[in-house]
């Protein structure tokens, strides 16, 4: 009985640690790329290590490769490639990629913001005005209040333009 009982628990652990292999490497390449690059552009580094942490690698629901780079591009405003990209095997169904995107920062605008814009938000107090300083990711930016040094990380649905218009006009 105690033999039954061991062989058990040991096959218990087995297959526990089969199923625990949620993410695997599949890969591992310099560049990679969906759309067409330019030669002539002088593209710069903008997001090091995009998509590089395991929460963001395991809710993949990407169903192919370019899906998954997409993702990963997308998430990073102005991105265009991805340099020293890695791709993983998600549950044995999707896929994600992670790695260095590349583009062009004078073109990196999210919602229609973009670094240098002059923009205000509401607070509890009435509004306040400032200056994009930089685009953290899809969601928030990094203000600069007017008048002040203050740096604020600000999510972009909070934000208006500062002269009222429309910012995807």
């Amino acid at each position: 009985m105690k033999n039954v009982l061991l062989l058990c628990v040991i096959l218990f652990i087995v297959f526990s640690y089969c199923d625990a292999q949620k993410v695997i490497q599949i890969g591992q390449i310099n560049m990679i790329s969906s759309k067409n690059i330019d030669n002539m552009a002088d593209y710069e580094l903008i997001a090091a290590y995009a998509r590089g942490n395991q929460k963001k690698i395991t809710k993949s629901k990407a169903k192919t490769i370019d899906d998954a780079l997409e993702q990963t591009v997308r998430e990073v405003p102005g991105g265009v490639f991805v340099m020293n990209a890695k791709i993983y095997l998600v549950k044995k169904k999707y896929f994600a990629v992670e790695g260095d995107v590349w583009g062009l920062k004078k073109n990196a605008n999210y919602k229609g913001f973009s670094v240098g814009d002059h923009v205000m938000w509401k607070t509890i107090t009435g509004y306040k005005k400032g200056t994009v300083e930089a685009i953290k990711d899809s969601e928030n930016c990094v203000v600069i209040e007017d008048g002040t040094t203050n740096r604020t990380t600000i999510k972009f649905v909070k934000l208006m333009r500062a002269d009222g218009s429309d910012p995807e006009e």
